[in-house]
């Protein structure tokens, strides 16, 4: 079986060289997997807050690795799957559409994706996206519609989602897809919430999103709620993740969601995720028809 082993003086300083989640997606796993065994391994690390007062240049202290008794290194098993085996089958049958020739080309390159470490020559809409979420509070002279809307994304995971996004829409637009993003209610916005991001080919297209999950805690009312009995106190709360979920919106759609799991990350899922977009879009087709 194959393992990942994960080194104590290593370890220490990347977590505070670049945020947990961004470490985290380089090792192939969770973030939340990953500060257990940082945890396990009694490795200090940052505080809420840290990396916004390091951007803002104020001075940060990084603690010392204390004494450990227990391994300096460990070693965890790691889940594989057979890509080939796995998707053989059910790829041949969601895209029955393309010929024989056609289906191989479009199955080698689609499973031969990668989603590189850092983003280099940036797609329109992601270098659009990224002066407008990179300047203060959105004040930039960008496009509208090349502003994808990224509302429900942590800052921190904003680089996971260029890099993925840039490989997806070069993967799509190299096999003849066009990515489109306007805003999904009629008439003219010029709020980015507004945008939908979709793919299309020959006139029909699904939207497509990405968005940090959520846990739901318990709320616990503060004085000033308790004391004002007119406010509406809230049940619960929602706190991010770290983990993204990709999904494509559309009702016919045969698959529709891949998540961020202790096994592995959208970027491991980006060439099954393609070759769904096309069976989607085809679905629309014969509906249409």
């Amino acid at each position: 079986m194959e393992t990942r082993i994960y080194e104590r003086e290593k370890l220490y300083k990347e977590v505070w060289e670049e945020p947990m989640t961004t470490l985290a997606t380089r090792y192939g796993v969770s973030d939340v997997a990953l500060r257990k065994h940082c945890i396990k391994m009694n490795i200090p690390l940052p505080k809420s807050g840290h990396w916004t007062k390091m951007k803002s240049g104020k001075k940060i202290s990084i603690p010392p690795l204390p004494e450990h008794n227990g391994p300096d290194k460990i070693e965890v098993p790691v889940q594989t799957f057979d890509n080939s085996d796995r998707f053989g089958a059910k790829m041949s049958e969601i895209l029955s559409f393309l010929s024989n020739e056609e289906h191989q080309r479009v199955t080698h390159y689609s499973l031969a994706l990668k989603v590189p470490d850092r983003l280099t020559k940036p797609h329109d809409l992601i270098e659009g996206t990224k002066q407008y979420y990179s300047s203060k509070k959105g004040t930039t002279q960008t496009k509208e519609s090349h502003v994808i809307n990224l509302s429900k994304i942590s800052d921190e995971l904003k680089n996971r989602v260029y890099r993925f996004y840039n490989t997806l829409f070069v993967a799509l637009e190299h096999l003849g897809y066009t990515v489109e993003n306007a805003p999904k209610s009629y008439g003219y916005s010029r709020r980015v919430v507004d945008n939908e991001l979709s793919i299309s080919f020959g006139g029909d297209r699904v939207p497509i999103f990405i968005k940090e999950i959520q846990t739901r805690i318990d709320h616990i009312p503060t004085d000033k709620e308790l004391k004002n009995s007119l406010w509406s106190i809230p049940s619960y709360d929602y706190i991010k993740t770290g983990k993204l979920h990709f999904g494509i919106d559309s009702y016919h759609a045969r698959r529709k969601n891949w998540r961020d799991t202790e096994a592995k990350v959208i970027e491991d899922q980006i060439g099954e995720i393609v070759l769904w977009i096309m069976d989607a879009i085809h679905v629309e087709k014969v509906k249409r028809i």
